[in-house]
């Protein structure tokens, strides 16, 4: 009777023993990556692929022409988030996390604010440009913009997620992309 080790030891071929999974057996991981270093990260850890980034406690840039944002600049006093409405890990114990399109609830000069996200300076997907800047535009109760003109360039593919979040009969948020100037 053979051991369930000598089966697994004649069932794999002699090459690829002890070899890399890399295309072909006969070839080395060293010969195939020579300047590839061992890491002590797990491999499903090594690459970021989420385009998130606001939370709460983050810093945000006003960049529309309202009242209270332009104060709060000058001051050199930016809104602080305080809440986060996505829903990205929304049911996790720290709260959810927001990206571009996302209304976030901020303290700025004392005051609660509501604004859309409208830049992040995370890597972003494919397409969606990355700026230096967090930044976020203010918006009323009913989700109209509080400025009449934004000053920082757009994103072009933020029209649609816009778009989605809006809703017919009570929010538009595309009335932001009316008031930007630059778009990217």
């Amino acid at each position: 009777m053979i051991s369930l080790l000598t089966r697994l030891e004649l069932a794999v071929p002699p090459l690829s023993r002890g070899r890399s999974l890399w295309r072909y057996n006969d070839v080395s991981r060293e010969a195939a990556w020579p300047n590839c270093k061992p890491s002590v990260t797990h491999h499903r850890h090594q690459f970021r692929v989420d385009t998130y980034g606001i939370q709460r406690t983050t810093r945000l840039r006003v960049v529309d022409n309202s009242e209270i944002g332009r104060e709060a600049m000058a001051l050199g006093r930016p809104p602080k988030v305080i809440g986060v409405n996505s829903g990205y890990h929304r049911k996790k114990p720290h709260g959810a996390i927001g990206g571009v399109g996302d209304r976030v609830t901020m303290a700025i000069l004392g005051q609660v604010k509501r604004g859309i996200i409208v830049g992040t300076k995370i890597s972003q997907k494919p397409g969606h440009p990355r700026f230096d800047s967090n930044n976020v535009v203010l918006i009323g109760a009913d989700g109209t913009p509080l400025g009449t003109r934004i000053h920082a360039p757009l994103s072009n593919a933020m029209r649609p997620v816009l778009k989605a979040k809006s809703h017919p009969k009570k929010v538009d948020y595309t009335k932001i992309l009316a008031l930007a100037t630059r778009f990217v």
